[in-house]
């Protein structure tokens, strides 16, 4: 068990740090676990800093960042990252750049050999963005999370989830969560039903009832039916927040598509933010 708690601690309180509007990091990667903005944390950019040096025309934004190793977010990872029709592949640091039309819906898509498929909610841009790092789940540890989900289902969608607790709402601790696929949401006991697990100290557990403080993610939700996905979190003092949610030049929808799981050596996941206030 210990080696398994290593290396969720690694994998996911680093892959899915978190998106809070009210955390900032100026350098724009989301440093430790305790940031839980989301892989994409970071800030606005200025247009004569944007990208390779390329001047960024009008209704255009150029969104960067990095694809990292879960282990170690010094390494670069050589990744295609999709935007629509837009892609990008990152540099032996693992930079990429991407220039994307402003005021209209992108999902982030970044694949690489031997690394999980990772998938981002919808959002819009206003303007240039450095979106931080995204560290990549490797095969390795995509087989210590798909062992650590029971019932697993390959065929279905896989969700990491986050909590956002905005200034108004002191914490995420105790927070529930509920995932829409289609017709089918989590928590509703039936055979077939959707599956949720929070996570307690780095680690998926099943018989969590609801998220704990620091946790990045906070849950998965998995067994999805596939396409369209939402979230609600319900919280004992905080609201939640009805998307869109707007930090700085970059706007969540609340909305991300979710495709088949896959096996370890194919593993695909998606990626998803819910607000307090």
């Amino acid at each position: 068990m210990h080696g398994l708690a290593s290396h969720f601690a690694v994998a996911f309180l680093i892959v899915v740090a978190g998106c809070s509007s009210s955390e900032a990091t100026p350098s724009g990667d989301p440093g430790t676990a305790g940031d839980s903005r989301g892989p994409d944390a970071g800030d606005s950019i200025d247009a004569d800093l944007a990208g390779d040096g390329e001047v960024v025309p009008p209704g255009f934004a150029r969104l960067t960042g990095r694809a990292v190793q879960t282990s170690n977010k010094t390494k670069g990872v050589p990744a295609t990252v999709t935007a629509g029709t837009e892609t990008a592949t990152s540099d032996a640091t693992g930079s990429w750049s991407i220039m994307l039309p402003t005021a209209q819906p992108f999902s982030l898509v970044f694949t690489a050999d031997g690394y999980a498929t990772l998938t981002e909610e919808s959002a819009t841009l206003t303007g240039n963005y450095e979106s931080g790092a995204r560290p990549l789940i490797d095969r390795s540890i995509g087989q210590l999370l798909v062992g650590a989900l029971p019932s697993f289902d390959s065929t279905l969608g896989m969700l990491a989830i986050n909590v956002v607790a905005e200034p108004s709402c002191a914490n995420e601790d105790g927070a529930t969560l509920t995932v829409t696929a289609g017709n089918k949401k989590t928590g509703g006991g039936a055979p077939g039903d959707p599956q949720l697990v929070y996570f307690v100290g780095g680690l998926p557990t099943p018989a969590a009832t609801s998220a704990a403080k620091g946790m990045t993610p906070a849950a998965i939700a998995y067994n999805l039916p596939l396409g369209e996905v939402t979230v609600i979190a319900q919280h004992p003092s905080c609201a939640p927040v009805v998307p869109p949610v707007t930090q700085g030049p970059i706007t969540y929808h609340g909305t991300v598509e979710v495709v088949a799981a896959g096996t370890a050596s194919s593993l695909a996941l998606s990626f998803l933010r819910a607000f307090l206030d």
